[in-house]
């Protein structure tokens, strides 16, 4: 046994930084990789704990997700993923194109109307909402999708949309919610159901 903890420690050591590199912390838009504090501040109110997100660069969101793919023993694969959270990690990884979104939103101001473009500024409030309950301990893909939808109002305007822009948004992700892929939805996340945060409230769904 102690030969087996011996040979992990030394295994481990010998792994790239990946997503536990040090990278630069601007409160600003940009393509290169970076922790953003508004947005992990966004993140922390959400859930309530701290949460540290970081904004992936193209290049090095590819190398971290080989990286973690090895440590996970899956495949990860950058065109189909938006963000993720590492097993037992603080941080919430997002991917190049998510962070744009957020950055037209938080940092120039844009909220734009045509429907292609709401459903993609939508879906980023929404993977940050969605990794920031992974980040809190919430497991199960249904579960963190559908307290991010609930919540993606309130991220919205934290970021900086108008009240009724953000409420359109959270309308729209779910109008869209049966389109999801089957492992990120579930018949309890309804007004009433076992996923809903605010049960007793009477408040609009979601």
């Amino acid at each position: 046994l102690r030969r087996a903890a011996s040979a992990t420690m030394l295994v481990t050591e010998k792994l790239p930084p990946g997503e536990a590199q040090r990278l630069p912390i601007r409160d600003a838009k940009g393509k290169r990789s970076r922790i953003n504090g508004r947005y992990g501040q966004v993140a922390g109110t959400l859930v309530e704990t701290n949460v540290e997100v970081r904004c992936w660069g193209a290049g090095d969101w590819r190398r971290v997700l080989r990286e973690a793919s090895l440590a996970h023993a899956t495949r990860l694969r950058p065109a189909e993923l938006y963000g993720y959270v590492g097993l037992g990690s603080r941080r919430v990884n997002l991917a190049p194109e998510i962070c744009a979104e957020l950055d037209r939103l938080a940092y120039d101001g844009v909220q734009p109307e045509g429907l292609h473009e709401r459903l993609l500024m939508s879906l980023a409030i929404g993977a940050l909402a969605h990794e920031s309950y992974h980040r809190a301990g919430i497991a199960s893909e249904p579960a963190a999708e559908c307290y991010g939808i609930q919540r993606l109002d309130e991220a919205a305007r934290a970021l900086g949309a108008r009240p009724a822009y953000a409420a359109g948004l959270s309308r729209l992700a779910w109008e869209t919610y049966d389109q999801l892929p089957r492992a990120y939805r579930s018949r309890e996340c309804r007004d009433g159901g076992e996923l809903d945060l605010d049960p007793i409230s009477g408040a609009p769904w979601p």
